[in-house]
Formats: C-alpha cells, structure tokens, sequence
C-alpha cells in the first residue's frame, strides 16, 4: 500500500509543478500585455469620374441604317411572246441608255401579215360602203319619183311599197359595213400594237441590269429579259423609333448625312433629303420609315444596294442637361458632389442616344454630377474626383 503511494506521489508531484508554472507564466504574462488603444475606423473613399452640368437646347444626332434603291426601276418585258430577231448593242449589265431607245426587236412576219390581212379586209369594206351610199341616193331618187307617180295616179300602192322596202335594205346594209368596219379598224390597230409589242425600247433613262436575252431565243411577256434603274432617283429607306417618327412633319426636309461603310472603312459620304413617310408604321420595327433622296447623280458613288448609315436630327430638346449615360442610376436619378460628398437628385430622362443621355429635373448649371459607374451608390458617400469633363 505505501509502495502505491510513494509510485503515484512520484508521478504527480512534476505534473503539479509543471501546470503551477504554467499558470503562473500566463498570469505574467497577462498582467504584463501593453495596452493597446482602438484608432477610430477611417471613412472609405471612392474615386469617380464627374461632369459639368450644362443646362442648353440640344439637337441629338440619331443613326439609322438603310439599303439604297432606286424609286424608279422597271423590269423590261416584251410585250408581246416570239423569238428574238436582233438585239441593240447597248444591251448589256451596266450601259446606260436613253428613254425611248430600242434595246430589242422580236420575229414580227406573223404579226406584219396579220396586219395586211387586216388592211385588205377594210379596203374592201371602205368600197362596199362606198357603193351602198351610191345604191342609197338612187333608191332615194326612185323612192321620190315612185310617190310622185302614184300621186297621179300612174303607179299602185304596191310600188311605193317596193321602192321604201328597197331603200330600207341598202340603209340597213350600210349600217351593218359601216359597223364590220369599224371592228376591222379595232384590229388593224390590235396588230399595229403587236407589231409595236414585239419591238423593246427603253422607258425611261438609266442604267440596264440583270440582261437575260439572246438572238433566237423564245421569250413571252410574263419574262423580264433586263432591269432598267433610274440612277437620278436613289433613295434609303430607314426605321426610326416610335417617338421619333410622332414628329414626322418636322423631319420631312431635313438635311441627312449619309455614309457607305465597309469593313469599319468608309468608302463615301453624300447629303441626302427626307422627302416622305410611310403612311403605316411597322409593328415589327417599332417605329415608322422614313425615305430620304440622294442628290440626283450620286450612283457613282453610292450605287443601289449599298448598305448606309444613316445620321439625323431625331427631335429638339429644350433646357436639358447632356450627361454620360453611366452618370444615370435606375433611369431616374443622377448624383451631385457636395463638399466630397454624394447628393442624390431625381431627374427625367429626355432622349438616349450615341451612349449621352438629355435629362432634366433637379439640377442646375455648375453641378458636379458622378459620371462613373459605381455599384452601391447612395447619398452620403465621400468621394474623390479624377478627372471632370463638359457636358
């Protein structure tokens, strides 16, 4: 039993002095620690972009975007069906020709015989006329004298009654040539038409495309055998917003710029003019159509079916403020710098456009307004200003 004793005394006794140091030590050490006083938390600072609000009327330049056509082409059809019996030299993609210039004429023998068949039918018809206006005077004349006779007495009733019948006939029978020939007259000129039909003169001046004819060739007049533009006519066509197009009588005359880009390259730039608008606006595209005309002899420079920018003047603001569009939070409100720090103002957004936006509302020249995107943005922040821009 003591041999138990003295082996546990032996063991606990280190354990008992090792944890008495320790507590000592980390009492010391506790009661020693510096104190360490708390520094008051610092106000973060943002740093932003501003602008300079400017209180003006502006005139926001819109883009739109349009291919070029020409408001007058025609496909070129014979106008009546055969076989091509010669071709105009001009008759080829690209040539320009004159209005009323013959581009091709088709086998017209039938159509010539047809005609002189017609010809001789009312020659004959004019000669039978002629001869029963001559049958008409003579039964006339017999007629008078056939009354005179039974007048007195030498000539019976029966007669008169012969003579009135035969006049009654030739009158007839004039009436009849007269009609025969005035449908042969109507033919005569259905034949002259299919003569005229079978020869393709151009109606109108411009520029021919699309040629699609060859001597011998069969052709009806359902088949365009070429496209013939008006290259003094050229126009775009173009879709503006809804709000935009409201203001339709005020575009109308406008001055337009319009420019042909390729690969981010422009390749040339003309004037243009808004002549028109489409009576209907397209639901699809959300606004209307507008058509401005190019300055007459601009195809050699922006030929038909080019694809254009189209710059404008959409509408006039008054008193409004330009701003960056990052400077608009929740589309109604702008913040101000004051002493370094945010102000919160609601305003109205007037226009977007070109990445600017026009607003007004709670502002006034001078402002110092946010222009940087700044998540979490609110009343009250400090901020620091790197860079200031005009509206």
């Amino acid at each position: 039993m003591f041999r138990a004793i003295l082996r546990f005394l032996v063991r606990a006794v280190p354990a008992i002095l090792f944890l008495g140091l320790f507590i000592w030590l980390y009492n010391y050490l506790v009661s020693t620690k510096p104190e360490v006083i708390a520094e008051p938390r610092q106000e973060q600072v943002w740093t932003v972009s501003a602008t300079i609000a400017e209180q003006r009327d502006a005139a926001p330049i819109l883009t739109a975007y349009g291919t070029v056509a020409a408001a007058r082409s025609a496909d070129l059809r014979f106008g009546s069906a055969g076989e091509v019996s010669s071709i105009s030299v001009d008759m080829r993609n690209g040539v320009s020709v004159a209005a009323g210039d013959v581009l091709g004429q088709l086998d017209d023998v039938r159509y010539q015989l047809a005609l002189e068949e017609v010809e001789v039918q009312i020659s004959g018809e004019e000669r039978n006329i002629a001869s029963l206006e001559k049958q008409i005077i003579l039964r006339e004349k017999s007629l008078l004298r056939t009354k005179q006779m039974v007048e007195r007495q030498v000539a019976s009733a029966s007669a008169l009654d012969e003579a009135e019948l035969a006049l009654t006939i030739a009158e007839n029978q004039l009436i009849l040539a007269k009609s025969r020939l005035a449908q042969l007259q109507v033919a005569r000129k259905s034949r002259q038409q299919d003569i005229d039909d079978s020869i393709l003169r151009a109606p109108f001046a411009g520029t021919l495309s699309n040629v699609s004819i060859g001597l011998g060739k069969r052709v009806s007049n359902a088949a365009a055998v070429a496209v013939l533009t008006d290259p003094t006519s050229l126009e775009v066509p173009f879709t503006v917003p809804a709000e935009i197009f409201a203001n339709v009588s005020s575009l109308v005359g406008q001055i337009v710029d319009v420019t042909w880009r390729t690969g981010g390259t422009e390749v040339a730039r003309v004037a243009a003019t808004i002549t028109r608008a489409e009576a209907i606006v397209d639901k699809r595209e959300g606004g209307g159509q507008l058509y401005a005309v190019l300055e007459s002899g601009k195809a050699a420079i922006i030929p038909p079916g080019a694809f254009v920018e189209v710059r404008f003047v959409g509408k006039v603001l008054e008193d409004v403020f330009e701003l960056p569009e990052e400077a608009l939070v929740n589309n109604d409100k702008v913040f101000v710098i004051l002493d370094g720090k945010t102000e919160m103002r609601t305003v109205r957004a007037e226009y977007r456009a070109g990445g600017s936006v026009w607003v007004s509302g709670a502002l006034q020249a001078g402002d110092n307004i946010v222009s940087s995107r700044l998540p979490g943005i609110g009343p009250g922040m400090r901020v620091r200003v790197t860079s200031t821009s005009g509206s």
